[in-house]
């Protein structure tokens, strides 16, 4: 794991209990893979009646992608935190997640960015079946 889930709850403006992903495995410049384990546990505050509604995978793409605005302004140091401002194009390659999916990998790529924000495709995938993919844009708002 390049970065774990103690250094992402410092890079997400979420807190503890809201930190959905795991850890960071691969990054650089444009893109950025993080997996979870996260989906079906007790403790997700996405949950309800012990399920994860697909739209849900949307904030898992958001914090991904707020994960690599933030290692792209400093690193692991002082970073201002990332907020989704839109969500575009989503689409649902399914319509329920299986509980037999025990590892959610999530895929996100920088279209565009500025000090103000960025443009982000997000996919989530789970083994090797599709779940999610769209754009999302995010604001980081000035200090």
């Amino acid at each position: 794991m390049l970065i774990a889930k103690k250094e992402i709850e410092k890079l997400i403006p979420h807190g503890v209990e809201m930190c959905l992903l795991d850890g960071v495995v691969a990054w650089n410049e444009c893109t950025l893979t993080a997996v979870s384990h996260f989906h079906f546990s007790p403790g997700n505050p996405l949950l309800e009646k012990g399920q994860l509604a697909i739209v849900n995978l949307v904030e898992y793409g958001a914090q991904a992608a707020a994960i690599h605005a933030a290692l792209n302004q400093t690193g692991l140091s002082s970073t201002r935190p990332a907020y989704l401002g839109a969500i575009k194009s989503i689409k649902f390659h399914c319509q329920t997640i299986d509980t037999a999916i025990k590892l959610l990998e999530i895929k996100v790529h920088c279209l565009a960015s500025s000090p103000d924000g960025a443009v982000y495709t997000i996919t989530t995938e789970g083994g090797d079946q599709p779940l999610l993919s769209g754009k999302i844009i995010l604001v980081t708002p000035s200090s």
